[in-house]
């Protein structure tokens, strides 16, 4: 007896791999740009300055970051007036307002005191940073009623220039912790690492608005018995003194702002001075002038 297979039909089930299920992508998610994650002031206030982050540090001259996406609830800017606001400085943002419409607000270094705002109906919100004293603030960009925007632009015109009398070119926030100032260039221009110092060096127009800032410096022989390093300002701070093994060497407790640490026959080395807060975590931005001397200068 023959036998006969009936043919088996091309759309059989056996034909076919057995397929792992799928989801279709949401076509209106938007992907964030390289800025993120700098929803709240936090994650921007411990981020590095640096390529693709948000903390900007000095504006020496204008910003311009494009492709900005705004993807959720707020975008945050930090950046930082190494001069006075003069005409025509100011925050800007611009963008398609069928896009979603924006608005911008500018804060204190901390993003904790709201100091101005922009909110229009058009497709550009600008706001004026003449008068501002040098120092850290901060932006933030949000949706109205929530919306977010695809594509924006933030602009910073600043204070451009050189350094003036009385003025610090020591202003990077690389200086809070002993491993940033360790990797900064020692005795270039806006560098918490000094370097050697021989004699004086004052430091003004310094700002502290976190918890610490950090300054590294070598001396090459022992100072003599007048040798200190001396903070000048009307908050009061406490200084600290660690030698390169990060070891606390020296504390002076700083009250009605003006502090001398004795730096008198330290071994040859490099050492940290650290600057903190009197009171610890006082929020705020206050400003400070550094004097080192190393070889005995006396002071009025």
């Amino acid at each position: 007896m023959t036998h006969t297979h009936a043919a088996r039909r091309p759309n059989s089930p056996t034909l076919f791999d057995a397929l792992e299920p799928r989801c279709l992508l949401d076509a209106t998610a938007l992907l964030d740009d390289v800025y993120e994650n700098n929803d709240v002031p936090r994650q921007v206030l411990t981020a590095e300055n640096g390529p693709n982050s948000p903390n900007l540090g000095d504006v020496h001259s204008d910003v311009d970051l494009r492709r900005l996406v705004l993807a959720d609830s707020a975008d945050w800017f930090r950046f930082r007036l190494p001069r006075q606001g003069g005409p025509g400085d100011e925050a800007a943002i611009s963008f398609r307002n069928r896009a979603g419409n924006l608005d911008l607000e500018l804060y204190n270094g901390r993003g904790r005191v709201l100091l101005d705002a922009s909110r229009t109906n058009d497709s550009t919100e600008a706001m004026s940073l003449e008068g501002l004293s040098r120092g850290w603030y901060m932006v933030r960009i949000i949706g109205r009623d929530g919306t977010t925007n695809p594509n924006y632009r933030l602009t910073i015109s600043a204070p451009t220039g050189g350094v003036q009398p009385g003025e610090n070119p020591v202003v990077g926030e690389a200086n809070d912790s002993i491993a940033g100032v360790d990797t900064a260039a020692p005795g270039a221009a806006g560098s918490p690492n000094l370097g050697a110092i021989s004699g004086s060096l004052t430091l003004a127009g310094l700002t502290l608005d976190d918890a610490r800032d950090i300054f590294r410096f070598t001396i090459g022989t022992t100072p003599g018995q007048a040798a200190a390093v001396r903070i000048i300002s009307d908050t009061p701070f406490n200084l600290s003194l660690f030698n390169a093994d990060r070891e606390s060497v020296g504390f002076a407790a700083g009250y009605m702002g003006q502090t001398s640490l004795d730096l008198s026959d330290l071994a040859p080395g490099t050492y940290y001075v650290q600057v903190t807060h009197y009171v610890l975590g006082l929020p705020g931005a206050f400003d400070y002038t550094l004097e080192f001397d190393v070889g005995g200068a006396t002071w009025a």
